[in-house]
């Protein structure tokens, strides 16, 4: 709570994100005093964008999508020294106005995401110690199972991969604050003459800096993941509304960023492997393991 309660003060402070007001929160196990922890914050006006998304038309889903491409450009370009949660002084009773990065505290599950409970230095060191995390779990989670052979030969194959997928390049500035779940049940807008606007997101537990290279991805409901994508309609539509914030992405990238190119919208816009790669590594997503696969190596191998 301490660092979720930090993360949405800062983007309140400094960004011009969509968050909550945060008006007092007690992260004790007793509430100083209340008997729970609590957390009192303001009402965002509207409704989840997953109420409305599937019924959409294009031109509404745009005016989302553009909103939400101006929000990964405006986390973009607020960077850190480490990966990890974000944390401020005054939390810890100091009277400076500083905002530290401490370790991520992370879900319990699945088993190795434990061992990444800390503070790297880069993206490839996160991932090495996930992947290795997981590769000692395998003997614990599936002793004696005939998964065994299976999960570890797919595991050392990612592993190889990452130094092939990882690009610190885009990290020269720092790392930028990424949502945990940047999801269309914590996206809340309000729809007014058929023009959606985006007033808020929140839930932004588990939140930590990341690698550019992690954080440059589609957001997930507008991915062939989310929801029986793999539904020819659905299918169709998702790559309509990839290209419209491709477009976004381009468009707001040169001015954010006028100087460097369009480097972020090429790293979204060629973040299949990325994706696969995070969801193997991260949820062990037996479902990725072959698409990762033909990624690499081509259909026609």
């Amino acid at each position: 709570m301490s660092s979720e309660m930090a993360t949405i003060r800062y983007l309140e402070a400094h960004t011009k994100v969509p968050v909550p007001r945060v008006y007092e929160y007690n992260d004790q196990l007793d509430g100083g005093g209340v008997g729970t922890p609590y957390v009192i914050m303001s009402r965002v006006e509207g409704v989840p964008l997953q109420k409305l998304w599937r019924e959409m038309d294009d031109h509404r889903r745009g005016l989302v999508l553009r909103q939400c491409a101006e929000i990964y450009l405006e986390l973009l370009s607020h960077r850190f020294d480490k990966i990890g949660a974000l944390f401020h002084n005054k939390d810890k009773g100091l009277v400076e106005e500083a905002w530290y990065i401490g370790p991520c505290p992370l879900p319990d599950e699945p088993t190795h995401v434990g061992a990444t409970n800390g503070v790297f230095r880069s993206g490839a060191d996160l991932e090495t110690t996930r992947i290795n995390a997981a590769l000692e779990a395998v003997g614990e989670k599936f002793f004696g199972s005939e998964n065994n052979e299976y999960t570890y030969i797919m595991l050392w194959f990612v592993r190889s991969l990452t130094p092939t997928i990882v690009d610190p390049s885009l990290d020269v500035d720092g790392f930028p604050i990424m949502p945990y779940d940047f999801h269309p049940s914590n996206i809340i807008v309000t729809e007014s003459d058929s023009n959606p606007h985006i007033t808020g997101i929140i839930d932004w537990e588990f939140s930590c800096t990341s690698a550019t290279w992690i954080f440059c991805k589609y957001p997930y409901f507008i991915t062939d993941s989310y929801q029986g994508a793999t539904l020819e309609w659905r299918a169709e539509r998702n790559a309509r509304d990839r290209a419209t914030f491709d477009t976004a992405m381009e468009e707001f990238e040169g001015k954010y960023f006028p100087k460097q190119g369009l480097h972020f919208t090429k790293s979204i816009a060629s973040s299949r492997k990325v994706h696969a790669y995070e969801e193997i590594v991260w949820n062990e997503d037996m479902e990725y393991w072959e698409e990762l696969f033909w990624i690499v190596f081509g259909d026609s191998q």
